[in-house]
């Protein structure tokens, strides 16, 4: 269904769809997987009741998806709710997720990341932004840190954090463990 430039598509089983790369897409539900790659148009994607795979894409915003999320060599990203695991290489832009449920995989990213809520793990590596997080789990942070950039992150459980040796940097480390646990620095 057409009107103007814009096309209404429906579909009960697979489809697959070849666009051209500057197309915005809009899509409201996927009843399973979904895969999108090579596109540079804005993709807003609904819920998705599967999992989510994006290669070579550049704005994307996401409402919610009840498997993995899956990015790679991507721009701008807005995620909502993510039920499973999320993983990205290779970030040209910010990346930011209201939850995701599982584990949270970050490596190659240029701009910020702002993780509101990650009910598993956190394993961060070459952020070149500003990093906001909120961890249930363990933090494992492989950081170069740059100037003006600040780096906040809350761990429920260990934190373990690398950085280069000739660094300068100013730590605030703080724990709320009753228990009596402690801070290492080596």
């Amino acid at each position: 269904q057409a009107s103007d430039s814009n096309f209404v598509i429906s579909c009960d089983d697979d489809l697959i769809l070849y666009l051209p790369r500057q197309a915005s897409l809009i899509i409201e539900k996927v009843a399973g997987d979904a895969n999108l790659q090579a596109l540079k148009g804005q993709i807003k994607l609904g819920s998705l009741s599967g999992d989510l795979s994006l290669n070579d894409v550049q704005i994307t915003s996401l409402d919610s998806a009840s498997g993995d999320v899956t990015l790679r060599n991507v721009g701008t990203n807005e995620l909502g709710i993510v039920d499973g695991d999320m993983n990205l290489r290779t970030g040209h832009g910010d990346c930011s997720a209201v939850s995701i449920n599982g584990d949270a995989s970050l490596r190659d990213v240029e701009g910020n990341v702002n993780l509101k809520n990650v009910g598993g793990s956190l394993y961060l590596r070459n952020v070149r932004g500003s990093v906001d997080a909120v961890v249930s789990g363990d933090a494992v942070l492989n950081l170069e840190p740059l100037s003006g950039c600040e780096y906040r992150i809350l761990a429920g459980d260990d934190l373990l954090l690398h950085l280069p040796v000739n660094v300068n940097v100013e730590l605030h480390l703080a724990t709320t463990d009753e228990e009596g646990e402690s801070i290492h620095v080596d």
